[in-house]
Parts: structure tokens; C-alpha cells; sequence
């Protein structure tokens, strides 16, 4: 702690916080999550690398310490929130006094600082360190109550007890700032006299092991924003500053962040990017703890424990904490689309009911609703990849009798879905070489797309040898159809699919609001749909069959008609 205090007390700011500017590739495409496919088995010979037409740049400020720091690294991104928050700090600290400069009573004394686990806290509070040293003003960095390290003028990270801090205390009136990431259990941090101003930056976890401090200091609470991709982007550009990034290790991070979510730690430090063989073999690792939390919270859990899961018994490896705008209370939702995927995948093995249960209370709250989109969409890709006869009702639904299109999917009899990756790869897998027709075997197969985000469809079948379904499934109350994937899909399709229904899955209670026709692309502003037809339709997936759709897989077709759909 000598050495930093050396390097940067009373130093100019500006030899150690360094503005620049970055081009930061903005993905058009990346490997998306895909339904029950294991990323190994989607891509044996690696991932694919990214289409990124798009380059923005972007300014970033980074702090560059040659000192051994007490947490990450010597060079690290000084996101804006940093000084956001810092400004902050300054603000609730000064009005803790009196115009006598006595503490006032019932004004917040201390702050927490808290967030998703993995997205910087304890980066900041260095940041914190270290401008506070650049400004020569008394700072200690408690690491625990047996290691707090005390830098003012004379004292150049004297290390210290609590102990030692409380006597000090006692006898000085000196407004130091102790910065922790550690739990404040000892009765005496919760006094309310001490001048000090503590900034405690820990997740909700640990928090709740500091309530007596939290009781006697009334701390501001602020919850930091997650990560957004240009900073991951900068972050690992300064962590390979000797080198460039190469276009491998920069898809791993995309797909890292993704399948499992915008959360810093686990983009660069969890999972391994250096070599194809070191980031399967970290990931595979993660989703085991992904795995693991998942049948702890299946067991174990209602609801009410994702809401509370960051400081209950679920990690944030399912729950992802969402600040409000006002950034002193946050939401939870699930982490990614992958993660809802593998929530109802592994769930269910263990308790269909409570993942249905959480399935309802997530689409029961308007905030929540998007998690509760991507359940049902797994729901939706295992009813069809169970198989049978499926009833849809024409758009727009009339007062009378509306047309019905009826077609059937294949039960599934292998564990790993029928994939495609791109839309050349699906008619390569169904098309008659050197003749315009589908192989007789790929009718009826349901197909889902592997790891491209289709723009306009989720799942689709060839129901005969000249129409396509494409299954688009929501929880919206409207959704538009989007033109880039039907233009990606009918450029490929062979001329004598004329036919494409596009089928609107919707959960019961979107009944309503799917009895008029959706926004479409036709013929007028998309070529590539010149000489076919587009017909809407809606399909009810019900309570009833979610429940059933994850029952074993039957060799024989089972006749879904649905009431009212």
C-alpha cells in the first residue's frame, strides 16, 4: 500500500486517468441462444465469426496505475457511472453537517453501494481509492476489520484493526472515508457519532450481514447499471493492450455475453477466451453452476425467491438485478433468453408445476413479462417438438366460422432439436438436390433456428411440398413480423414453396388481441415475396398443454385440437 500511496498522493490527476477513443463493432449477428442446443454440438469447428458492418466510435476515459492495486487490474475502464456516483457521494456527504459543523440528526450518515454480483463494485471503490488519493484526502481501505489500510499526510497505508479505527475515532473528528467491500457486522460501525463517512459497495447478500450498521448510519443506497456491450468491448481491449483481439476470442465474448448476460466478471474473467478448448472448458463449468441453481430453486423456491434471489439462496447466474431509473431500488428478471431456456430444460426434470408456476407469476407482471416471453417460447418448442395435429384460425377471427389451417409436426425422437443455423443451411438440409421440390422426409419436421436470432420467426415446418409454416411465438399484445428474415428465407426457398402462413403462438389471455391481422411484409415492400402468398394465423398454446408439453415424447401423433384457438 506504500508503493500506491507513493505513485498517487497529491499527483496530477491526468498523468493517471487518460481520455481516448475506440471503434466498438456492433454485431448485426451473433451467436444467439437456440432451444436445447448444446453450443459444442451447434459448432464443432468453433464459433462463427461476427458480421459487424457497423463500427461506432466510442470516447472511454481508463485509469493506469503501476502500483500493485488491493483489487483487479493496474489499467481498468473508469466507466461514467463512476464519476456519476462519485459526484454523489460528495453531495450526501457534505450535507451530513450543520451549518455549525455538527452531524445533523436523521440525515443519511454512510452509502451502499450495491448491484448485480460480477458488474464492478469493488472496481469502483479503487477508483475511489485512488482519486481520493490524487487529492490528498484522508481515505482508509478496509478489506476486513483485521486489514484496513489508513492513508492521510502523514500515514501511507498504515495497515490497522477496526479496533484501532474506533479508538481513533474516539479522538479525532477528522472526516475520513473508509471504502469496504466487506460486511460491517461489529456493533460499533452502526455509531452514530463517528464523523466518518463509510461507502460500503457489496451485493445484496452481504449487505444483510451489515444491518446493525445499517440501522445506526441510515446509508443512501444506489444500485449500479449493468454493463453495456461497448464497455465490455473497451474493458477487454485494455486488457490486451500489448496485442490485438482477434476475431475468434471477439465472438466468444459476444456469445458469453449473449447466452449468459451483460455481467463484467463473468464476460472477462469467468469464462476463459484465449483458446477454443479454454472457453469450452470454462463454460461447460459455468452452466453446471447455472445448473446447479436451477434445481436448487426448483426444489427449494416459489416465485417470491426469484424476486429476492440475488439475496436469498439463487446467484445471479438465473436472476439479473435491473436498476430503476432513479437507481435506489432495482427489479429482477431472468438473466438471458438462454437462461429461461435452460430454466424450463433442467426445471422441469425436477418440478413441472413450479416452473409453471413461475412461468404465470412472471406473465402476470407487466415488468416481468419479457422473461415470462421466453419461457413460453420453450414451452412452445417443446409442444411442437412432442408432435401432433395443430389447428389455427385464420386473420383476422370473424364473428362467423373462420378458415382453419391444419397441419402436423413429427415427434422429436432425438434429445437434440432439428436446427438450422442459417436460412442457406435449412433448405440445404430439406431440399432436393437438382430438383425444385422438399424431400418427402422433411415434411412435417419441426425446425428451429440454432444460434442466428431470426428477425421474423421462431420455428417452422414444411406442411407440404409447396407451404412453410413459420411459428412466431409471443406474449406481446401485438407484434410485427419483421423483413429481414422472411427476405433472408425466400431467397433461399426453392420456387415451388408458394405458400407462406405465418402463425402467431400465443398464451390465452393474448386471445383477444390476436383477432386482427398483424404487421406483415407483402409483395409491395419486399420483392422477394413477388409470386407467393402470405396468410396470418393464430394458434392458443393453453395452460393445459404447457403443462402436458413436457411429458415423454410420443411415437405416435397426439391430436392437440384446441378449442376457441
Amino acid at each position: 500500500m506504500e508503493n500506491l500511496y507513493d505513485e498517487l498522493w497529491g499527483r496530477d490527476s491526468s498523468r493517471y486517468v487518460i481520455e481516448n477513443r475506440i471503434l466498438v463493432p456492433r454485431p448485426q449477428q451473433g451467436v444467439q441462444p437456440g432451444y436445447k442446443i448444446p453450443l459444442d454440438q451447434a459448432f464443432p469447428d468453433g464459433l462463427p465469426l461476427l458480421d459487424y458492418p457497423e463500427m461506432s466510435e466510442e470516447p472511454f476515459r481508463m485509469m493506469v496505475i503501476a502500483s500493485r492495486v488491493p483489487v483487479g487490474k493496474q489499467v481498468f475502464l473508469v466507466r461514467r457511472e463512476y464519476d456519476e456516483l462519485l459526484s454523489k457521494l460528495e453531495e450526501t456527504e457534505q450535507k451530513r453537517f450543520s451549518n455549525t459543523g455538527n452531524l445533523r440528526d436523521g440525515v443519511p450518515l454512510d452509502y451502499q453501494v450495491g448491484g448485480q454480483p460480477g458488474c464492478g463494485k469493488s472496481m469502483f471503490l479503487l477508483y475511489l481509492l485512488a482519486t481520493r488519493l490524487l487529492q490528498r484526502k484522508p481515505t482508509v481501505y478496509r478489506r476486513n476489520d483485521g486489514r484496513c489500510f489508513y492513508f492521510d499526510e502523514t500515514h501511507k497505508g498504515v495497515k490497522l484493526s477496526a479496533q484501532d479505527l474506533f479508538d481513533m475515532a474516539d479522538k479525532q473528528n477528522e472526516r475520513i472515508w473508509i471504502l469496504t467491500d466487506a460486511p460491517l457486522e461489529d456493533e460499533s460501525w452502526g455509531t452514530e457519532d463517528y464523523e466518518w463517512f463509510i461507502v460500503l459497495a457489496v451485493s445484496p447478500t452481504l449487505a444483510k450481514k451489515s444491518s446493525v450498521w445499517e440501522k445506526g448510519r441510515s446509508p443512501r443506497v444506489y444500485y449500479m447499471s449493468n454493463w453495456r456491450w461497448g464497455e465490455i468491448f473497451i474493458a477487454l481491449c485494455l486488457r490486451n493492450r500489448e496485442e490485438s483481439i482477434s476475431s475468434e476470442k471477439l465472438a466468444r465474448l459476444y456469445t458469453v455475453y449473449n447466452y449468459l448476460g451483460p455481467i463484467a466478471r463473468l464476460c472477462l474473467n469467468t469464462i476463459n477466451l484465449d483458446t477454443s478448448n479454454e472457453f469450452h472448458q470454462t463454460w461447460e463449468q459455468y452452466i453446471g453452476k447455472v445448473d446447479r441453481e436451477i434445481v436448487k430453486y426448483v426444489g427449494h423456491g416459489t416465485v417470491q425467491t426469484l424476486n429476492n434471489s440475488v439475496d436469498t439462496m439463487c446467484s445471479h447466474c438465473i436472476a439479473l438485478m435491473i436498476p430503476t431509473p432513479s437507481h435506489v431500488n432495482y427489479e429482477i428478471e431472468i438473466t438471458t433468453r438462454w437462461i429461461a431456456y435452460r430454466f424450463l430444460e433442467i426445471g422441469n426434470q425436477f418440478s413441472r408445476q413450479k416452473c409453471f408456476e413461475l412461468y404465470q407469476q412472471l406473465a402476470g407482471q407487466s415488468k416481468l413479462r419479457g422473461g415470462a416471453g421466453w419461457i413460453f417460447e420453450a414451452y412452445a418448442h417443446d409442444w411442437f417438438n412432442r408432435g401432433g395435429i395443430f389447428f389455427a384460425h385464420e386473420l383476422p377471427v370473424q364473428a362467423h366460422p373462420t378458415p382453419l389451417l391444419q397441419f402436423h409436426t413429427d415427434p422429436l425422437t432425438s434429445p437434440i432439436p432439428n436446427y438450422f443455423t442459417t436460412a442457406a443451411n435449412l433448405i440445404a438440409q430439406v431440399h432436393i438436390s437438382g430438383q425444385p421440390g422438399i424431400l418427402s422426409q422433411a415434411i412435417g419436421k419441426y425446425f428451429l433456428p440454432c444460434a442466428h436470432n431470426q428477425a421474423s420467426f421462431d420455428g417452422l415446418v414444411f406442411i407440404n411440398s409447396n407451404t412453410v409454416v413459420l411459428l412466431q411465438m409471443t406474449v406481446a399484445e401485438t407484434h410485427e413480423i419483421k423483413e429481414k428474415g422472411l427476405r433472408d428465407l425466400c431467397r433461399v426457398l426453392p420456387s415451388i414453396i408458394k405458400n407462406l402462413n405465418i402463425v402467431f403462438v400465443i398464451p390465452s389471455d393474448r386471445r383477444d388481441h390476436y383477432s386482427k391481422l398483424q404487421k406483415v411484409p407483402d409483395a409491395m415492400t419486399l420483392e422477394e415475396l413477388h409470386h407467393r402468398h402470405i396468410r396470418q394465423f393464430r394458434l392458443v398454446l393453453t395452460d393445459e398443454s404447457m403443462r402436458l408439453s413436457h411429458e415423454s415424447m410420443q411415437s405416435s401423433y397426439v391430436s392437440m385440437q384446441l378449442s376457441g384457438s
